[in-house]
């Protein structure tokens, strides 16, 4: 992609905020084969997903990667939360419902989903660089 040297007026500037504040709002439908159907992805706030990335070191263990995408999930699938939803299975941490939802493969290819939503690629990758 050949870059444009094009010098932004004030004008540019107020157009691409009003266009990054209509993404902040951005939901996508995602294919789980678990569940043989699509469910909602909401995109989250940018400072929840810079903590998420602030608690991953490059030596982490996969329990706490799949507990930070756990994290990432319930907040951005809105059905995750639903009340209804929570009491049918005993939960320690609301966050649970997600390994009752998702196989574990699912968690790990949905959390990059959530990532991939603000632009980034996997907690790991963005880790090592």
């Amino acid at each position: 992609m050949e870059k444009k040297n094009k010098k932004l007026t004030l004008n540019d500037f107020i157009a691409k905020a009003k266009q990054k504040e209509q993404g902040k709002f951005k939901a996508k439908a995602v294919y789980v084969e678990s569940l043989e159907g699509e469910i909602i992805m909401q995109k989250i706030s940018a400072s929840y997903i810079v903590d998420a990335m602030d608690s991953i070191t490059s030596d982490d263990s996969m329990r706490n990667t799949i507990s930070i995408y756990k994290e990432l999930l319930y907040n951005s699938v809105p059905l995750l939360k639903e009340k209804e939803l929570q009491e049918q299975f005993d939960l320690v941490e609301p966050f649970d419902i997600v390994e009752e939802m998702f196989d574990l493969g699912e968690i790990l290819e949905l959390g990059n989903e959530v990532l991939k939503m603000h632009g980034l690629e996997d907690l790991e990758s963005n880790v090592k660089n």
